[in-house]
Parts: structure tokens; C-alpha cells; sequence
């Protein structure tokens, strides 16, 4: 514990301090008044991952001893269990913001996005401001890629950089049922290279009708408007000749 001193620390010893606990594998606390953000940045940074890393040593040590005991699942894991399992006829899933969903450890957080894969009832997914990351959006990529259920899709509000985007992106260009999908205001930005594979993911989708993302480049967001306007005009088509025949 360093906090309350009398004077500030410099630079350089704010330097030392962040070098000395970024080489300490056993430091999972540290109180100490950091000007810096990017010293202050990787001195937390140190402390979780030498965090984890307790935790997952006591975890092993249990499972040697045979100490370990099952944890009750939470009622929100619970809840993405039963769809992954097909043992719901919920419809809509709507989940923005909740505390539940937000303490849950990473790991589960990306489950949820799996659940999908083989859920037939499920018609709508709003998943917003969940600090959704790219690898819950690599497995939601991969379940729309064989689901045939959901039509609507918004996960706006979340941290899902182009990694995770062009996934999700991999996912639509195999997925016939989605008609629309909201992924805008994340938290990061994608790289140039990610907006630019975005169109050729999403060319072999015939179904989606509305398309939600914030892209900087102009001629991939033209790209993309081609193919949901190709795409529309294809279900005005199919429309008009089903009125025809009827």
C-alpha cells in the first residue's frame, strides 16, 4: 500500500513501479496514486492477468485434491442452457444492460452466443451495452451459420472490434432467415483491412433487408448497400409474383 503520500511520484518512478509489477507474478494488489493512464493502464492490466492466473492455479489444485465442488449455475446461464438445449419456446431474447449478464465471467458471456446454433424458436436476439467481445461474436458467428430460425438481430452498444465483425460477417454469408442485423456504436474502432473483407463475407447472403454498422470507408458502405439493395429488390420481386399467382 502507497496511497496518501505526501508528494507525487515522477514519471520515472511511476515508470519503475509499473516495469517492477508487470515482472511480478504474484502481485494481485496494488494501491498506489498513479498520474499516468498508461502506467496506471498496465499496472491493472498486470494485476488481473496475475488474478486469473491464482484463480485458475487454485481451480487445478482443488481438481488434483479433489476438492472441487460444482458451481450452481446462475439463472441467466441457466436461461442460455435451455435455449442452447432447444428446451425453450421463448421467441425473443432481450436482454440490454443486466447485471446479471454483465458479472458473468468471460468465458460464459461468449456461450451465450453459441446457444444459438441449434435453438429453433428463437425469431429475435437484442443483446446491447453487454460488453459483448470478439469471442462471443466468433460463436454467434458460427451458430447463425447453420441457424435457420432468427430473423432479427441487434447487438449494438458493445466491444466487438473487426475481428469479431467479420465473423458475425462469415456467419450472414451462409444464414437464409435473417432479415435484419444492428452492430453499431461499438466501443472500438475495426481496422481498415476488417471494413475492407466485410463485402465479400456478406456477398453470398441473399436475406438480409436492413443492415445496421459503422464503417468509415465509403466504398465498402457502398459495396454493402449494393447487396442489401440487390437483396431487396430480389423479395419486392418474389412478392409481386406471388400476388400474381394468387
Amino acid at each position: 500500500m502507497m496511497e496518501n503520500q505526501q508528494h507525487s511520484m515522477t514519471n520515472e518512478a511511476e515508470r519503475a513501479l509499473a516495469e517492477a509489477v508487470s515482472r511480478s507474478p504474484s502481485i494481485v494488489v496494488c494501491s498506489a496514486s498513479i498520474q499516468s493512464p498508461y502506467k496506471l493502464k498496465e499496472i491493472n492490466d498486470t494485476l488481473l492477468y496475475n488474478g486469473d492466473q491464482l484463480r485458475l492455479a487454485r481451480r487445478d489444485h482443488q481438481t488434483k485434491e479433489g476438492t472441487l465442488k460444482d458451481r450452481k449455475r446462475t439463472e441467466i446461464e441457466v436461461y442460455f442452457d435451455s435455449i442452447a438445449l432447444n428446451e425453450s419456446d421463448v421467441e425473443e431474447v432481450e436482454i440490454v444492460g443486466d447485471q446479471k449478464f454483465l458479472t458473468l465471467h468471460d468465458a460464459e458471456k461468449a456461450k451465450s452466443g453459441e446457444a444459438f446454433a441449434t435453438n429453433t424458436s428463437v425469431k429475435s436476439v437484442k443483446m446491447t451495452h453487454l460488453g459483448l467481445q470478439d469471442d462471443f461474436a466468433q460463436m454467434f458467428g458460427d451458430a447463425i451459420a447453420n441457424n435457420t430460425t432468427i430473423e432479427r438481430v441487434c447487438i449494438d452498444s458493445n466491444s466487438i472490434t473487426g475481428t469479431g465483425m467479420k465473423a458475425i460477417f462469415a456467419g450472414l454469408g451462409q444464414n437464409s432467415s435473417i432479415v435484419e442485423i444492428q452492430c453499431r456504436h461499438q466501443k472500438k474502432l475495426m481496422a481498415t483491412l476488417d471494413e475492407d473483407a466485410l463485402p465479400n463475407l456478406l456477398a453470398s447472403n441473399t436475406s438480409i433487408l436492413k443492415l445496421g454498422i459503422d464503417v468509415r470507408s465509403k466504398l465498402v458502405k457502398l459495396k454493402l448497400d449494393r447487396i442489401v439493395n440487390a437483396n431487396v429488390d430480389r423479395a419486392r420481386k418474389r412478392r409481386a409474383s406471388a400476388k400474381h399467382q394468387a
